[in-house]
């Protein structure tokens, strides 16, 4: 029993590991516009469309506020973009959505990574059983461990939100017009 907590920090490192590893390949395929890519994940945001909108093929979208596909059954995948040079706040919590129709409906889905999330959850096992298994001063060390995550995520949850906003209300603008 004295080693429980040991044990479960080496699993949550693993975790951990095993998510960046995912959450590189994520990254890549949400980055191409791999539909895979953006079927997964923990949803964040669903809404509704009442408006009709144009369902082009095989098309593509590259705005300012918008990058975008169609996938092969006609839904969109899209997301903010995110410029490799220039002053702009990054966080792992990037919202990535999709865009599909039930019949005439078209709905949409935002969700956050699973690699960002699993290596999160990873992270904050992990400062917990490190904090178990500390000497003196564990619960030190578990508080700037999951005070770090939450400072994260109450600064990039809600950034993120607002440019995944951004980005719905730019593609749904597009495919309005494409409808005239």
């Amino acid at each position: 029993m004295h080693w429980f907590p040991f044990d479960l920090f080496l699993v949550a490192w693993v975790v951990a590991a095993l998510s960046w590893l995912y959450g590189v390949a994520e990254f890549i395929g949400i980055w191409r516009f791999w539909p895979w890519a953006y079927r997964q994940g923990l949803c964040v945001v669903t809404s509704t469309l009442p408006e009709s909108l144009a369902r082009p093929a095989n098309a593509s979208i590259d705005l300012a506020e918008v990058k975008g596909r169609t996938d092969s059954a006609g839904n969109w995948v899209f997301r903010a973009p995110s410029p490799w040079l220039g002053l702009r706040l990054r966080t792992p919590f990037s919202i990535k959505g999709r865009l599909e129709w039930s019949g005439s409906t078209p709905r949409i889905t935002g969700r956050l990574p699973v690699g960002t999330v699993g290596f999160f959850c990873a992270w904050m096992a992990g400062w917990a059983m490190g904090a178990w298994f500390a000497p003196h001063g564990g619960m030190q060390a578990f508080w700037i461990g999951w005070g770090i995550a939450a400072g994260l995520m109450a600064l990039s949850l809600p950034l993120e939100l607002r440019r995944f906003r951004k980005a719905q209300g730019a593609l749904v603008e597009y495919l309005k017009g494409a409808v005239r």
